[in-house]
């Protein structure tokens, strides 16, 4: 498989596992509209139930401790637009550092399969940065400190449209 596409699927996997991890439902839209995973939880309780859809992109670094302040992602003006605002559901950027080669995407033992290295989050819902109407493309910064866990992933559904977790 092409080096970028394994990546995309690997990060796209990885936010998979985070999800069944969390217990929860994970799906890939098709087509691709500039969604790639919509995540939710269906509960007895009607009024607890939820839905986010996430647009992931992958980065390959040599160590995710470097990664400082955080990490920059470049969007297309429409994958852009599909997060900002406040929507019906909604739609959150993810960012999956990856190791820089693909054998490095799993450490696997007879106790454990560890996936290597980490996703991180951020909310468009309130960008104040408007596309101008000739841009294609510009890059957003993805929080270092925005760790997505399982945990986070049931915060963000329960904080619904605003996007934002503890």
């Amino acid at each position: 498989m092409e080096r970028n596409n394994h990546q995309g699927w690997f990060g796209e996997a990885f936010i998979g596992v985070l999800a069944a991890a969390a217990g929860l439902q994970h799906a890939k839209p098709q087509p691709d509209l500039g969604i790639d995973l919509e995540v939710r939880r269906d509960d007895p309780d009607p009024s607890k139930d939820a839905r986010i859809d996430f647009q992931i992109k992958t980065q390959r670094v040599p160590d995710p401790l470097s990664l400082g302040e955080g990490i920059t992602v470049r969007l297309e003006a429409h994958q852009y637009r599909r997060l900002i605002g406040m929507r019906q559901v909604p739609a959150i950027l993810i960012a999956v550092v990856v190791p820089q080669e693909s054998a490095d995407y799993t450490n696997a033992s007879e106790q454990s399969l560890q996936l290597n290295h980490s996703a991180y989050w951020v909310s468009l819902a309130h960008d104040p940065h408007p596309l101008k109407e000739d841009q294609q493309r510009l890059n957003v910064t993805v929080p270092s400190k925005n760790l997505l866990t399982a945990a986070v992933i049931h915060e963000l559904l329960d904080n619904g449209a605003s996007g934002a977790a503890s």
